[in-house]
């Protein structure tokens, strides 16, 4: 576990605030152009040497705000923090060096690699873009990075095709080490592998953060795997934040009921808590015409007339526990803030 999870008050590493994406819709065949409101106002800082957990529904936003941390999205409104710099009024040039210090590890190994060119290559690339180090120098740091992510040095010479999915995603994982980062964002990095083959990178991700005291941020819909590598989570409805809090407080007392269906669907999680199966109605609205008031009441067991007329604030209810809704589950008298 984590200092961030010892109780320790560490820096804030990365700090975002109102981060916004709307994508405009293509105008043709008589259509009216439209927004789609993809990031909708999402904030939320994260602790040195800490995991924050990014999890939700499909379409939900978590990827797309993963690409607008390292701007290889560009957001619409909003501003990011990292390491107390400006993220958004770096020039191309500045960004590139702030990006020795961004990394991400991408979702699909097989896609995010380039199949003609081999391990050594791809992961030599990285030194030659940042003009670092010699011919034999960079090999070396390529030999040290197999080894620390637990791949043999003849692996080197191979080709993504010639590799499992787990082993293509440890070269992905060495490239995102390869300019030593503080900060590594995770996007569905297991869910395309195998379970056996998930726990094994898993795994991985806690070791080198341990040894590093790398910085994660973790996007997944599997909240079994989000629960195992996280000191925090933030849930994501449609765009927007709905609950913060710590892992263990928030998958034992969620304070959202939307929280609380995306838990209860987890078998082994219901099993082991007892908790009853929450059906959620309906489907989940489109980010183009997104509800009035709080977006999840059209789907909400709990929901009434105020939730469809006014956008609920974010309160703290517990300590660094904090929930954007009206009723809260459980919360007694909350406190706002």
């Amino acid at each position: 576990m984590t200092a961030a999870a010892q109780g320790e008050t560490p820096d804030i590493l990365l700090d975002v605030q109102g981060l916004t994406k709307h994508f405009g819709t293509p105008n043709g065949f008589g259509r009216t152009p439209q927004v789609v409101r993809a990031v909708d106002g999402v904030s939320f800082t994260l602790r040195r040497g800490e995991t924050l957990g990014l999890v939700g529904e499909s379409g939900c936003g978590k990827s797309t705000t993963a690409r607008l941390l390292l701007r290889l999205e560009e957001p619409t409104a909003g501003t990011i923090s990292f390491d107390g710099q400006d993220v958004l009024s770096q020039s191309p040039r500045q960004m590139r060096q702030m990006r020795r210090r961004m990394q991400i590890v991408f979702q699909d190994p097989l896609a995010s690699l380039d199949p003609r060119m081999s391990v050594a290559e791809t992961l030599t690339e990285v030194f030659a873009i940042h003009k670092i180090g010699s011919g034999r120098e960079r090999r070396d740091k390529v030999a040290a990075l197999l080894e620390k992510v637990g791949l043999r040095p003849d692996y080197a010479a191979r080709f993504p095709h010639e590799m499992s999915g787990g082993q293509r995603q440890r070269v992905g994982i060495a490239r995102a080490l390869a300019l030593s980062p503080d900060l590594i964002i995770a996007d569905e990095p297991v869910s395309a592998l195998d379970v056996s083959i998930q726990a094994q990178i898993i795994n991985l991700f806690q070791d080198l953060q341990a040894e590093l005291a790398l910085s994660y941020i973790f996007v997944s819909h599997d909240l079994s795997v989000v629960e195992h590598i996280s000191d925090r989570v933030a849930v994501m409805y449609l765009g927007q934040v709905v609950e913060l809090g710590p892992t263990e407080t928030l998958y034992e007392n969620p304070l959202h009921p939307y929280t609380a269906a995306l838990l209860s669907a987890v078998p082994n999680f219901s099993r082991t808590r007892r908790r009853e199966r929450l059906l959620l109605k309906g489907d989940l609205p489109s980010p183009v015409s997104p509800p009035s008031g709080c977006r999840f009441h059209p789907r909400c067991p709990r929901a009434e007339a105020i939730c469809s007329a006014v956008k609920p604030e974010w309160r703290s209810v517990q300590p660094d526990h904090s929930v954007a809704c009206h009723f809260p589950l459980g919360a007694g008298t909350a406190s706002r803030s």
